[in-house]
């Protein structure tokens, strides 16, 4: 075995070990640099400096620069770089995940398809088609471990398992374990691509590159090696990560640097901020201390991983004038990340009225759709197709309104431009689709990227689903890039912004690991398909430990390696030694300060305390003697607070304070002020030239949602509807349809119907609704669904019910149902009019002849209720004040005010004496509940109404998102406002319509 290691020797290579990145740099990297770099633009062959991450990469040329030495004709990679330029072709790259991901997900499908699947195999295939990646990445660690599926104990998951092995040889797929070992067998029979190589930074974290590392050191004439010693905290994963480097390149040389007798003088600090802005502000104060020190050279700031802390701080720096290197920046959308490819990708999973909507505004006004018809007049049509049918399926929504809107056949041919892709298909069709879909949209650019994605897609000739292709399509139309602030552009400032694998392996003047809360750093554990026990089991199986009983290593007994073709399997317990090992190693790498911040609250919900990590409390621990409590953070927020606020730290720069922003403060400060409602919530500053009628209807919102009435009354903008609980109002509709049917539905009074005349209209009505809707689910090859069904018997049961209680009116000859209030000024008293327009739903009359007018002796106004309704007249004896002030309650509850209203119209068009009445299923018989008379003490509530539509002060009031009813929503700037101080500014805008609740 020695004999054969010498006649196949690996092409010139130093293996060297040092104790730390410092003499790493000393001892190895610099001597690099100095004596074989400089010849690297001599020669056509790349020389290339290895690295794990960019911020080592940049590092390593920050440093290089510092000492003097050139870099000149030098690459510096990283793996993803390295592995494009050692593939001989495109079959040694590893496919994108997006791919590899749809394909097990195919795979899980197909295997739900078999008919003879155990309910363990189903349970499997169900849970790896709704999320792949868990699967994937299981079978990525095994392949990259040198060991096959089956050698573990998921017997559930081995059918999905098989299925996808062949999907992949198919498609010439393979996982990135196997084309890096593909990669190190072709380089290890081709002469060397690489002339000089420098490999530093590497350890056991990175044991799924080892395959890749092995074949650059093989496509080298010359490769430096440099390692470090076993870190404590991972000393398994180090020593065998070591000693396989060693199996195959000989005993590492140890490096020796001479050190300081002491090391110098280091000051941690220990931050907390309440919220992510107060913690970006300390971290921001403690760099602008750091650079000010003497012996400051570079200073990292570490971040647990891209996000907003990031962001703020980087801000900041770039709002202070501070140079840095912000090596995780921010995403910039690209062509994809616009809202209405992502409306359309909605609208294809589920293609229900309020997705279309929302890709209609989505897409811009000039849009070829909106040529013939607007945006509006679609949803109004669709709306109404709705409420009539309850079915939210487009296909029966537009046949609908193409047969009774007038515009419906512009409405048709717009929508025509909308392509859907097919509920099952194969790739070619999907894609055809798709394409042509985008084509119809002008979407020729990205149909263009996603194209070039889709090559590969003729090798997978099986159907599938819709949800998987659109799974694939979202995770292909990714266009966002990183960007950087101008003065975050430096890769050689002074100031760095990084990840942790990103500043590991550096040495560092200063340090602030920022955002040390729990389960932020380290990230919370997450969950092994495989137990530990397994895990440490295939671990043991691929090493080898030479004693004297078994095959000496190149490196004697004791000598621990990994078997040839295999690399270590890195669980959840590994991770978290090596998220220790590499904290650890973080905290040494400080030389001259070292500043540890954490959040006290939250972000998400700022009324949770959020505990510091076991990273904060371990260090904090080791300076102070004693754990880290919640009294200890609040403290801590407080001395930070005080530091800060005494801390000279240069001002921010002043702007001149434009309009827009002096108006915004303007309005936020008197909308908060207890006075009467102004111009900044829902008033008009001077009253309309003139009133355009309200319904009866919004006058009645007007005493729950004002602000609503207001900006749709003046501004014509209404909140979204909500499809979702378009039942209830249908149901609704349909009640009052059918009555109104069995009624009559004259435009003047007609002959009062008998009661079983008014079931068998009633049945009549209902049984034509189901036969349309049949008909129509018909023509859309759609089965009509059984709650519908079920909903059409509730509806049906209701207006039965309601047409036996009418039928119990007795003495009433005449009935107008849906009696239509035209815009007509109703007198309130005191020069004030409200003006109305309306339709009440029936007007009961009783005289010889038949009326042609209001003008009666007796008038009975009927409202009906499909909710739990009681009575409006009194249950108990009451005085006449008692009487009258409980009918005014219910008329600002908003139970009696349509038919206070009505009454009023009806006495100003001539009847004489006027009575109205709630009916429900809850009463027993329909008798006249409230006289016109009754309604007395609502004289001021009426004229109140009226001063404001006169005014168009409306104000604000009620529940501005309340969870136990179905509202619109209102404008986002008004939530933030206090109920408290919206119920103050009603009562003190309009005084007669706040409730006594006192007694009610």
């Amino acid at each position: 075995m020695q004999l054969e290691l010498k006649l196949q020797p690996d092409r010139g290579s130093a293996l060297l070990i040092a104790p730390s990145s410092e003499a790493a740099w000393q001892g190895g990297i610099a001597d690099w640099l100095t004596h074989r770099a400089p010849e690297a633009w001599k020669h056509e062959r790349p020389t290339l400096v290895l690295a794990p991450t960019r911020g080592q990469t940049q590092a390593l040329r920050d440093r290089a620069l510092r000492a003097g030495l050139s870099v000149l004709g030098l690459q510096f990679l990283t793996p993803p770089h390295l592995r494009i330029l050692l593939a001989s072709d495109a079959l040694h790259l590893p496919p994108p995940r997006e791919h590899l991901r749809v394909l097990l997900a195919l795979a899980a499908e197909e295997t739900l398809a078999q008919s003879d699947l155990g309910e363990a195999e189903r349970l499997a295939a169900v849970s790896v088609r709704r999320t792949p990646e868990h699967i994937l990445r299981l079978l990525e660690q095994l392949s990259a471990a040198g060991c096959d599926f089956r050698a573990v104990d998921l017997p559930a998951f081995r059918p999905v398992v098989r299925k996808f092995h062949r999907l992949l040889s198919a498609s010439h797929f393979d996982l990135f374990p196997a084309t890096d070992r593909q990669t190190l067998a072709h380089r290890r029979q081709t002469t060397p691509a690489i002339h000089q190589l420098l490999l530093t930074g590497f350890h056991g974290a990175h044991w799924p590159l080892w395959p890749l590392l092995r074949a650059a050191v093989q496509a080298a004439e010359h490769a430096t090696i440099l390692l470090q010693y076993p870190r404590p905290e991972a000393h398994d994963l180090d020593a065998a990560w070591i000693g396989t480097w060693e199996e195959s390149l000989g005993e590492a040389q140890p490096l020796e640097i001479e050190t300081s007798a002491s090391p110098p003088a280091r000051k941690t600090y220990f931050l907390a901020g309440l919220d992510t802005r107060e913690q970006a502000e300390a971290i921001t104060a403690v760099a602008h201390q750091f650079l000010a020190h003497e012996n400051c050279i570079r200073v990292g700031l570490v971040f647990p991983d891209a996000g907003a802390l990031s962001r703020l701080v980087a801000s900041v720096l770039t709002r202070q004038g501070i140079p840095h290197f912000d090596t995780m920046g921010q995403m910039a959308p690209g062509i994809f990340e616009e809202p209405d490819f992502w409306s359309w990708m909605e609208l294809q999973r589920t293609p229900r009225l309020n997705a279309l909507l929302r890709f209609l505004t989505a897409l811009p006004h000039e849009h070829s759709i909106f040529q013939e018809i607007s945006r509006r007049q679609i949803a109004d049509a669709l709306h109404r197709a709705l409420g009539e049918l309850a079915l939210d399926e487009l296909t029966i929504l537009i046949t609908s309104a193409r047969g009774r809107d007038a515009k419906g056949e512009l409405i048709s041919a717009a929508l025509s431009a909308i392509r859907f892709l097919p509920a099952h298909a194969t790739f070619a069709e999907f894609l055809r689709t798709t394409g042509d879909a985008f084509a119809a949209l002008g979407w020729s650019e990205r149909w263009r990227e996603i194209e070039q994605s889709a090559v590969w897609t003729a090798t997978v000739p099986a159907a599938f689903s819709r949800t998987l292709f659109l799974q694939w399509l979202q995770e292909t139309a990714a266009s966002s890039r990183v960007t950087r602030d101008l003065l975050g552009q430096h890769p050689y400032a002074r100031v760095q912004l990084l990840t942790p694998a990103q500043a590991e392996d550096q040495t560092w003047s200063h340090l602030i690991l920022a955002g040390l809360n729990e389960s932020a750093w380290p990230a919370s554990t997450r969950g092994d398909f495989l137990p530990a026990t397994q895990i440490e089991t295939l671990n043991q199986d691929v090493q080898k430990l030479n004693r004297a009983a078994s095959r000496r290593g190149r490196q004697g007994e004791g000598h621990l390696a990994v078997r040839e073709g295999a690399t270590l399997f890195l669980g959840a317990a590994q991770e978290r030694q090596l998220a220790l090992a590499q904290f650890s190693s973080l905290i040494e790498s400080a030389q001259h300060g070292l500043a540890l911040t954490a959040a006290v609250v939250q972000e998400a919900t700022p009324e949770r305390i959020s505990n510091p990590s076991e990273f904060f409390g371990r260090v904090y621990h080791e300076v102070h003697g004693q754990p880290v409590g919640q009294s200890t953070m609040r403290a801590l927020r407080d001395a930070t607070r005080r530091w800060l606020d005494a801390a000279a730290l240069p001002p921010r720069p002043q702007t001149a304070a434009r309009p827009g922003i002096l108006q915004t403060r303007a309005a936020y400060t008197a909308r908060r002020v207890i006075e009467p409602s102004g111009a900044y919530d829902f008033a008009l500053r001077t009253p309309p030239n003139e009133n355009k009628p309200l319904s009866v209807s919004a006058v009645e919102a007007l005493l729950k949602t004002p602000a609503l009435i207001w900006m749709e009354h003046y501004l014509g903008v209404s909140g979204a509807e909500d499809s979702t609980y378009a039942w209830n109002a249908t149901v609704g509709k349909w009640t009052h349809d059918w009555l109104a049917s069995a009624l009559g539905k004259n435009e003047g009074f007609a002959a009062f119907p008998t009661p079983a005349e008014i079931e068998q209209r009633i049945l009549a009505a209902a049984d034509r609704r189901r036969a349309e809707v049949r008909v129509l689910c018909q023509k859309a090859s759609k089965e009509v669904p059984d709650w519908w069904e079920s909903g059409w018997e509730n509806a049906l049961c209701l207006a039965l019910t309601l047409g036996r209680i009418l039928g119990t009116a007795a003495g009433w000859t005449w009935a107008v149902p849906e009696w239509r209030l035209e815009t007509l000024p109703i007198v309130v008293g005191e020069d004030r009019s409200l003006l109305l327009r309306g339709r009440a739903d029936l007007l009961l009359a009783n005289t010889a002849a038949q009326p042609d007018s209001l003008e009666l002796p007796a008038l009975w106004i009927v409202d009906f209720k499909t909710g739990s309704k009681k009575s409006l007249a009194s249950k108990s004896k009451q005085t006449d004040d008692q009487r009258l002030d409980r009918v005014r309650k219910q008329v600002l509850k908003r139970d009696a005010l349509q038919l206070g209203l009505y009454a009023l119209a009806a006495q100003q068009l001539g009847a004489k004496s006027v009575q109205v009445s709630l009916l429900s299923p809850l009463l027993a018989e329909a008798e006249p509940q409230l006289h016109l008379n009754d309604f007395a003490q609502c004289e001021p509530a009426f004229r109140e109404l009226a001063r404001m539509q006169a005014t168009g002060v409306f104000g604000m009031h009620g529940t501005l998102r309340d969870a136990y009813s179905f509202a619109k929503d209102y404008p986002l700037a008004t939530l933030a406002i206090d109920r408290e101080i919206t119920e103050a500014r009603w009562e003190k805008t309009h005084p007669d319509l706040p409730i006594d609740e006192e007694g009610w």
